[in-house]
């Protein structure tokens, strides 16, 4: 089995986080907040453009995730620390939190990138300042070790030892 390559998905602009559903005052129904439906609906948009790019059928084997999410330096911050955010010595510790950019991402690409987000068993997410805001999402599948492991044979139990 040949390993297939990465697909890469970039979004540019503020990253947007996956938020809970939220209900109206008055009718009672439930909605999905515009800026959540509407990035949603970019990354999908996106991430099939990278496909059909990349002529990749969609993965249905365990996957890889790496997000980067690159926020835009506040322009109230002085010059010098300005520098430092753009060399990565400071990181934004702020919201939106890291988990919830995954969140968003992650659904958006269940049916586009890959069959099924459960399939993702391998994550690198990291936040960063930059120049340009943008999120860069990047899959690719799981490499297998080539190292094997002893069969367990029915009726014999495993070596455990104990702490």
């Amino acid at each position: 089995m040949t390993a297939r390559e990465p697909v890469t998905v970039v979004l540019l602009g503020e990253p947007v986080p996956f938020a809970r559903m939220r209900i109206a005052r008055h009718s009672g129904a439930h909605f999905v907040p515009a800026q959540q439906r509407n990035a949603a609906a970019l990354l999908k948009l996106a991430a099939g453009q990278a496909m059909q790019e990349a002529g990749a059928a969609i993965f249905d084997e365990p996957l890889s995730l790496e997000l980067l999410a690159e926020f835009s330096v506040p322009a109230s911050w002085s010059r010098k620390r300005r520098n430092l955010a753009a060399l990565g010595e400071i990181r934004p510790g702020k919201r939106p939190d890291i988990d919830n950019l995954y969140k968003l991402a992650a659904d958006a690409f269940s049916g586009v990138v890959y069959r099924d987000d459960a399939l993702i068993v391998d994550c690198r997410m990291r936040k960063i300042y930059g120049v340009q805001p943008k999120l860069v999402v990047t899959v690719q599948p799981v490499i297998s070790s080539t190292k094997k492991c002893r069969q367990i044979r029915p009726g014999e139990l495993p070596l455990v030892v104990a702490a």
